[in-house]
């Protein structure tokens, strides 16, 4: 039966049931920022479906106009992708109920208080096809009080392009941070250690306190974006990165140089992918993956083209001339990308306390096996990044071999994110870590077992792994959690993997020394272990009402 008439549910005859409300509209709390009658019309809500609609109580949903509580903003299209998304879902089809869609009619829809700032107002006129109304009202002419023609073919792929604007533009800002901070260290070491008249291991003991720094305000970060979104945050990085780099630019000793990198490990806590990836769960909620996948697949190329540039500015303006430069660049690219290309944007919606409680220790079993993979593949993937042309040495490549393999790495990453961008994109993010954590055992067994001639196929399957997993990072606490708390789950889940980066280089260097090509047996077993723990995240995510794969 589907029923379109009447708001305000009566809500009595489920006393007895499990049920979260959002206490302004009346909505699922997940739904409700979604049909805000204050922030959208109808023609502004996003397609959703089941996962928006689901309530604490097992198998329990309400659909259709009764869903939008006191919001008048409700389409008949829109119940009836309601219906079929929860039918799939009780069917067991979790990619059907995923794929949420909705084609509204193109003469228009309804106009109600409170439309979005950046469309326009619309009305039904008498051409508007029977039953494309959210609720019933007297026939408007066009152009009467209060209403504007139907959005144009032209605005409709204005909005339709606009999550590529935010993508590009974020991607864009992502490069320029990665560039400007991780990836500067490597340039500018030996110049400083030089000037100064410190060591290089000095320099990167420095570093070193600003990845700890960032690691340990990540979870603060995150939860300020989950309260206030993320546009701002960003914004606040570009300034706290330049101010970093001016520090750098200028100190005359070790002390100075310290505390420049300790802003510069602010900035990075701020401003880089798990801060990003939180600002896009707030625009997008579970819809963000595609987005995500897009900026990891620009900044991508942060390395490739941080380093010759930074090689290029110390060359010919010194050091602290090219500090001085990307600092510039923040303030005049970085800051103006952030501010001015990104929408403003709620943060993700806040859960119920009631369904935060059902499933709580699924969830948190859940968080454990995440955090596990997580740190795990990090040891994996810092320990052979450092040693990898002395790897592929001892399983016996030449010199010349060795380094022309390596380089495989990053074309391998990039492939990766296209691959995932492209025929993974409608596959749920377990199936992909999945895929991503058996890539490198399955390199290893061939490097050990063939040897030499084997080098390029280990690192082609050891960059396409890792390039997975830096986008798995992003996606699956969104898929198995939901947007409500990303930043702060973000931010506790890469805790234990940022601390382990720093002893992953130094591990895997006394394993190599010691039993030499068997260390890829112990790094084979962290990514299988890390194969079973997403295979165990199955269960955890069905016991907290997770749909996964």
């Amino acid at each position: 039966m589907v029923v379109a008439a009447g708001f305000r549910p009566d809500l009595a005859p489920l006393r007895e049931l499990r049920v979260a409300l959002d206490p302004a509209v009346q909505a699922p709390p997940r739904l409700a920022p979604l049909i805000d009658p204050n922030v959208h019309s109808c023609g502004t809500v996003r397609p959703h479906g089941e996962a928006e609609l689901r309530h604490p109580e097992p198998g329990f949903y309400i659909a259709g106009m009764k869903s939008y509580g006191r919001a008048p903003t409700f389409l008949l299209a829109t119940g009836h992708e309601q219906v079929r998304s929860i039918a799939a879902a009780l069917a067991g089809d979790w990619e059907a109920a995923r794929d949420a869609r909705l084609e509204l009619p193109e003469t228009g829809v309804c106009s109600g208080p409170g439309l979005a700032r950046d469309v326009p107002a619309v009305c039904c006129t008498p051409a508007t096809p029977q039953g494309a109304c959210c609720e019933a009202q007297p026939e408007l002419a066009a152009g009467a009080p209060g209403c504007s023609p139907a959005p144009s073919p032209r605005l409709r792929l204005l909005l339709r392009v606009s999550r590529s604007v935010v993508v590009l533009a974020r991607g864009t800002a992502q490069t320029l941070a990665w560039a400007s901070s991780y990836y500067l260290v490597a340039i500018v070491a030996d110049p400083i250690a030089r000037d100064l008249g410190i060591s290089g291991t000095a320099v990167f003991a420095a570093f070193s306190a600003a990845l700890l720094v960032s690691t340990a305000l990540g979870p603060a970060v995150g939860r300020v974006i989950d309260r206030r979104s993320g546009r701002g945050v960003l914004c606040l990085s570009n300034l706290v990165f330049a101010a970093g780099l001016m520090l750098l630019a200028a100190p005359h000793g070790p002390v100075p140089l310290t505390i420049a990198w300790l802003v510069l490990g602010a900035g990075m806590a701020l401003g880089l992918y798990d801060s990003a990836f939180a600002a896009l769960a707030g625009l997008y909620g579970r819809e963000a993956r595609s987005a995500i996948t897009g900026i990891t697949l620009i900044a991508g190329f942060a390395s490739t083209v941080g380093w010759p540039f930074s090689a290029f500015l110390a060359s010919t303006v010194g050091w602290r001339g090219a500090c001085l430069a990307w600092a510039g660049l923040h303030l005049t690219v970085g800051l103006p990308l952030n501010r001015f290309l990104v929408p403003p944007a709620p943060p993700p919606p806040t859960e119920d306390a009631a369904a935060l409680a059902v499933g709580e220790t699924a969830q948190r079993s859940a968080m454990v096996l995440l955090a596990f993979v997580f740190t795990a593949t990090a040891v994996v993937s810092t320990g052979v990044a450092a040693h990898l042309p002395r790897l592929l040495q001892a399983a016996g490549a030449s010199a010349s071999g060795a380094i022309a393999a390596a380089a495989l790495v990053g074309p391998a990453q990039v492939a990766a994110h296209l691959f995932e961008f492209g025929l993974l994109r409608r596959a749920h993010p377990l199936a992909s870590a999945r895929i991503a954590t058996v890539l490198h055992p399955a390199g290893a067994a061939a490097l050990m077992l063939l040897g030499g001639p084997t080098a390029a196929v280990f690192t082609v399957l050891h960059g396409a792994g890792n390039g997975l997993l830096t986008i798995a990072k992003g996606t699956l606490p969104l898929a198995l959690f939901g947007p409500a708390g990303y930043g702060l789950r973000t931010g506790v889940l890469s805790v234990s993997a940022r601390i382990v980066q720093a002893g992953g280089p130094l591990l895997f260097g006394l394993l190599l020394d010691r039993v030499g090509l068997g260390v890829l047996l112990v790094s084979s077993g962290l990514g299988l272990a890390s194969t079973a723990a997403l295979l165990a995240s199955r269960s955890s995510g069905d016991a907290a009402g997770v749909p996964v794969a």
